[in-house]
């Protein structure tokens, strides 16, 4: 199991370890195994990435890539997570909320995505938000915080 942490931004400082540790706790909490790619950026980038693969225009907080088919079920690479810094630190300034703890937040909710979880209809959205609130409170208790 492992974690490749990419910081493609300048807008919040990132702790590298602290996010590792985060990817590793929701792979754990979810038996899952293996080695994720978590890439940030600002909001030019994410917009170029949710119109090249999504098809959809603007901005998003966080786009998914798993990588696990049917066809590589011995591959260890599940996949990659881009977390747009620029979203998150917005969201949380208007919600009046720690801007590290939505993009942690961001940052489960994709890992979520790539371990097969997906928020298509109402019912889905609020079982994964549920997951995604449940691995992040359990690792910030852990820390500490």
């Amino acid at each position: 199991m492992g974690v490749e942490i990419a910081n493609r931004q300048r807008r919040m400082r990132l702790n590298k370890k602290e996010i590792a540790a985060l990817a590793l706790k929701t792979i754990t909490m979810e038996k899952a195994d293996g080695h994720v790619s978590i890439v940030f950026v600002g909001r030019s980038k994410i917009i170029e990435l949710n119109e090249r693969y999504l098809k959809s225009n603007g901005t998003t907080d966080v786009i998914a890539f798993p990588l696990q088919d049917d066809l590589h079920e011995d591959q260890d690479y599940l996949g990659e997570v881009v977390v747009c810094t620029d979203v998150a630190d917005d969201e949380a300034k208007a919600r009046g909320i720690d801007p590290t703890e939505e993009l942690y937040y961001y940052t489960v909710h994709g890992l979520l995505h790539i371990l097969g979880h997906t928020d298509q209809d109402p019912a889905a959205r609020r079982k994964m938000n549920k997951r995604a609130r449940a691995i992040l409170t359990a690792f910030l208790k852990d820390a500490g915080k």
